[in-house]
């Protein structure tokens, strides 16, 4: 799946078993440790792992 969404530059791989839809982030909390998303229409929080961080605040400042 992962494969067939990279042409999309919106959706991102924010931790071992998520990609996530960057449009469809209401908020986002956390500190250095990682930090925890909430989706539209998600009722559970997802994951961004530590590791990902750093690409993800640049990516997520640009959507």
């Amino acid at each position: 799946m992962e494969i067939r969404l990279q042409e999309f530059s919106n959706i991102y791989k924010t931790h071992r078993s998520y990609l996530v839809n960057l449009d469809k982030i209401i908020s986002c909390s956390g500190n250095a440790q990682g930090y925890q998303l909430s989706l539209e229409n998600y009722t559970n929080t997802v994951p961004v792992s530590r590791s990902k961080l750093k690409a993800f605040n640049m990516l997520f400042e640009n959507s």
